[in-house]
């Protein structure tokens, strides 16, 4: 299957959470790609993501906490005594220029006899079942056959799915506009769906089957020496012990990952309590973003530090000794004997003669030649004695340590101050978590222990994984220097040369399929980050603020003001938002990945001029890409207040109106929902 563009066309649920029976047909119209879905909070706008998630991956990934012990099954049609057996399903089919061209189903069916109980049988869902039966998830992927006229099935769903959209890649086309501040914090899995759609996963794949034939052939050597057994033999242990860390290091990251996940949720929620909890929660979070920071520029100190240490120590630790030599050299020239007033190889030729110029006899024995004789012990200096004049030159400067003392204590003045910058905002820090933790509300204060314990958790967890990573750099080591023993031993040995042959072939193969993975994925990469920038800059509409973005090789995102400093964590909530739209619409035009982009809550967290400046930029932004917005009324259809300044602004749909081919309505009533063709 291509990476080529494909369209949402419509979306079929069935007895899904609050929804019984609903069919959303989204706007394919070139020339008006948005479709809008109204909804109250709480209506169901982000159940239709579920719904998408769900039928894509047999996961929800945008549950509330709230939703999280709910029935995924739509409650009223459990408690419907005239149906025996329940379906619930979710089908999503995408076209493109020629009509419907995929169809993914998933489906749910259970026998209905009232007697349900929850059971677990996927980790992100409770689905209510009879009591002693099991209830029957199917799925399917369709294509449809114009040469047929019909939909053929392929049982490879999950292959299918991936390449449509892989799930690591998920949150950046189904993008929860609620979780803003989180969206740069979940790029753990970025790298491998960049791999994924950009088809690096291909070389990956190559280098992992070589990686094996390699082991392979090492183990096949047979009657050699002890030596060569020895080698072999602590190479296979290295090599086991080195995949046990790396599932243990899985297996860290994972536990890591689900424990900052509910960090993060318990923030959220502390940050929506209101009143003093809500805004100790954040000021909270701002002295987070001020430690991250301060921390960011500790560490550069650090570092710079480090390097200016390194490059003077020689001459430093050396003073003693330069001082002494530069004394002694000085010396004998105030003693007249540097330099020479005489060469010693001029006085030896007179000595050999018996003859001094002035034509005297310096004869052994004579009192001229004693005279002669003192003069050379004068003159022995004199081969050394241009060695001298160029050591005095170059060491006079190495003395000159006043500038790096200078240099030096300034740069440990800016560490003990980021120091003490950190200390204090972590004092702030714990003054307010002990404000949350003492408030009132008894769901507050639960939730804020078990925030302490999960920090606590965290830290001990990182300091193991530390050990762990350390542990495999070592390994490593060990099993390289193996390897080579082992391998020096195989080219001894005549009889395993054919062997050796084979090893050194595909070692070869390997390492130049290894640089072109490199080189396909820092290529990736740097054409992400190129477009990121250039997005950024161009949709944000404070101009000369900042200068660029730059995305490192484990894609975390760095937004750069023009002061030099990273301006990630400070960015408003409508800059944030337009950089991850950039990010994202950096990584459609890289890979040639078509998926449509569906937005819960766009605007919901961006309010006054910053809300009309992204609707006025957001048609041309997303140019020719389908965008399905999830919106409240609040923020799509009332006029815009800027609080700042008293000016007001058109609503979000007067500015995106003429762009809209469908506008539904989310109808809730009685604990259902259903979506409507809005009249408005």
């Amino acid at each position: 299957m291509s990476h080529q563009s494909y369209k949402l066309s419509s979306l079929e649920i069935e007895n899904f959470r609050q929804y019984r029976n609903t069919t959303i047909k989204f706007s394919q119209d070139p020339e008006k790609m948005f479709t809008i879905i109204r909804g109250a909070n709480g209506a169901g706008k982000t159940n239709i993501m579920n719904a998408i998630t769900w039928c894509l991956y047999g996961t929800e990934k945008h549950l509330s906490d709230d939703e999280k012990d709910l029935p995924i099954v739509n409650t009223r049609a459990l408690k419907d005594d005239s149906k025996r057996m329940i379906n619930m399903g979710v089908v999503l089919t995408l076209a493109d220029h020629n009509g419907d061209k995929f169809k993914i189903k998933r489906k749910l069916a259970l026998y209905n006899n009232q007697k349900t109980s929850s059971v677990v049988i996927d980790p992100h869902e409770k689905i209510p079942i009879p009591d002693g039966s099991t209830p029957s998830v199917t799925q399917s992927f369709q294509w449809y056959d114009p040469m047929k006229g019909g939909w053929e099935t392929t049982d490879l769903i999950n292959k299918e799915v991936k390449e449509l959209l892989p799930e690591d890649l998920a949150v950046y086309f189904l993008f929860d506009g609620e979780k803003l501040e989180d969206f740069f914090e979940q790029i753990d899995d970025t790298k491998k769906g960049v791999e994924d759609v950009s088809q690096i996963q291909i070389v990956k794949k190559a280098i992992d089957t070589l990686e094996k034939v390699i082991s392979r052939k090492r183990k096949d050597a047979k009657n050699l020496d002890p030596k060569a057994l020895e080698y072999k033999k602590h190479m296979e242990d290295k090599e086991i012990a080195l995949e046990k860390n790396k599932k243990d290091i899985g297996t860290w990251n994972s536990k890591l990952k689900t424990k900052n996940m509910r960090i993060a949720e318990i923030e959220e929620t502390i940050k929506k309590s209101g009143g003093d909890v809500g805004e100790y929660q954040r000021q909270a979070q701002e002295l987070k973003q001020q430690i991250e920071r301060v921390q960011e520029m500790y560490d550069k100190s650090k570092t710079r530090l480090g390097d200016y240490v390194l490059k003077h120590m020689p001459s430093t630790l050396m003073l003693g000794a330069i001082d002494e030599t530069l004394i002694y050299i000085n010396q004998k020239a105030e003693e007249g004997i540097l330099p020479p007033k005489i060469r010693d190889t001029f006085i030896q030729e007179l000595l050999e003669a018996g003859r001094c110029i002035c034509g005297n006899d310096i004869s052994d024995g004579t009192m001229s030649r004693q005279n002669i004789s003192n003069l050379l012990k004068k003159a022995q200096y004199s081969q050394i004695s241009e060695i001298c004049n160029d050591l005095k030159y170059e060491l006079n400067p190495l003395r000159k340590t006043d500038k790096i003392t200078q240099d030096l204590n300034s740069i440990q003045r800016e560490m003990l101050a980021h120091e003490k910058d950190v200390d204090n905002y972590t004092d702030n820090l714990k003054e307010l978590e002990a404000k949350i933790g003492h408030v009132d509300d008894e769901q507050i204060k639960k939730i804020s222990t078990e925030r302490q314990h999960l920090v606590r958790d965290v830290e001990q967890m990182n300091r193991e994984l530390g050990a762990v990573q350390s542990g495999t750099a070592e390994l490593q080591k060990e099993l390289e220097s193996a390897t080579r023993s082992y391998e020096s031993e195989l080219r001894k040995d005549e009889k395993q040369q054919h062997l050796n042959n084979q090893l050194e072939f595909c070692k070869n193969a390997l390492s130049s399929l290894i640089n072109v993975r490199d080189k396909l994925l820092e290529d990736v990469r740097k054409k992400v980050q190129y477009y990121t920038k250039e997005y950024f800059l161009q949709f944000l509409w404070k101009k000369g603020t900042y200068d660029g973005v730059t995305i490192d090789r484990d894609y975390k995102i760095t937004a750069h003001h023009v002061d030099g400093y990273d301006a990630r964590t400070s960015l408003s909530k409508g800059e944030k938002l337009v950089l991850a739209l950039s990010f994202m619409a950096a990584l459609r035009k890289i890979t040639g990945f078509g998926f449509p982009l569906v937005i819960d809550t766009p605007l919901g967290r961006v309010s006054g001029e910053p809300r009309h400046n992204i609707a006025l930029s957001l048609p041309d932004f997303l140019k020719n890409t389908q965008v399905t917005l999830l919106v409240t009324d609040a923020e799509y259809q009332s006029q815009i207040q800027d609080d700042s300044n008293k000016q007001k602004f058109p609503a979000v749909r007067d500015t995106i109106n003429k762009y809209v081919g469908v506008d539904y309505n989310i109808n809730f009533n009685d604990a259902e929902s259903n979506v409507v063709t809005n009249k408005n």
